[in-house]
């Protein structure tokens, strides 16, 4: 373990845990490509296979745990954060790469309304609206992270003492930037959940909450761990391999929904402005 310590201490990521990355995105990259052309040869004629997508999720699931039990090791991290990871990382892959598209394609999106969706079959608008959910998950990883990076500080003796006006125009600046942010994100699903299937819409929420849960349990175990051994940088390190994970998903999903759309166009109405 002091070996893993020291590891962990001097470069943050071990170089096996960054190679392991490297492979899983080749493969992934592989799989969001190739399915596609196995989805149009089975698809229905405004739609791609379900069966199609929903095989290409699960293939992403076990390549991304097989990389976190590797990571695992690497890492210095006990059984119980591999779990809490691997649910963290399938819920997110199921509603990206499931119950997504899936979501989708049941949607008739109206266009030219003042909040109305962007029109998704242009990769543009497509790739914007990635990326900006990509934003929320990282806003929320991030704080799930910097609560259980601040405890474990605070149990080492190390942790940053803020004064009573710091925390003031934290808390100020936290509300600036993320009640908005959170208003039009409970507009945008609400939507959204009205446009899907009721069991899809419930089905994401649940994930949505799964994906939180795994991210606190996974947080939290990594933080007593690094109090444990005394060392911050593994928690670190630990936010950098969640961090690139969701970064590669969002490629991912860029590429794959941009396959899948150039064949299967979107629903669309343009919106009669009344």
């Amino acid at each position: 373990m002091s070996t893993i310590h020291d590891r962990i201490a001097k470069a943050g990521i071990p170089g096996q845990v960054t190679t392991a990355f490297a492979l899983l995105a080749v493969a992934a990259l592989g799989t969001v490509t190739l399915a596609p052309r196995l989805a149009h040869s089975s698809g229905a004629s405004d739609h791609p296979s379900y069966a199609v997508v929903a095989i290409t999720g699960e293939i992403l699931i076990v390549l991304t745990a097989c990389f976190l039990a590797f990571a695992r090791k690497h890492l210095g991290m006990p059984t119980t954060w591999l779990l809490f990871a691997v649910l963290y990382n399938a819920a997110v892959i199921v509603a990206k790469f499931i119950l997504g598209p899936r979501g989708i394609y049941e949607t008739t999106f109206q266009l030219g309304g003042l909040l109305g969706p962007p029109d998704y079959n242009r990769p543009g608008q497509l790739a914007s609206a990635g990326w900006f959910t990509l934003v929320l998950y990282v806003l929320v990883f991030g704080a799930v992270h910097a609560f259980f990076r601040g405890r474990a500080q605070r149990k080492l003796g190390v942790g940053r003492r803020f004064s009573v006006v710091a925390k003031v125009l934290i808390t100020i600046l936290s509300v600036v930037v993320l009640v908005p942010t959170l208003v039009v994100t409970l507009f945008a699903m609400q939507a959204y959940s009205d446009a899907v299937s009721a069991v899809t819409g419930i089905a994401l929420t649940l994930c949505l909450w799964l994906a939180f849960g795994g991210s606190v349990g996974a947080m939290r175990t990594a933080a007593t761990q690094a109090v444990d051994m005394r060392c911050i940088a593994m928690l670190t390190s630990v936010f950098w391999v969640g961090l690139a994970l969701l970064v590669l998903y969002q490629a991912l999903w860029g590429i794959y929904m941009g396959i899948l759309i150039s064949a299967w166009p979107l629903k669309t109405v343009q919106s009669s402005g009344k």
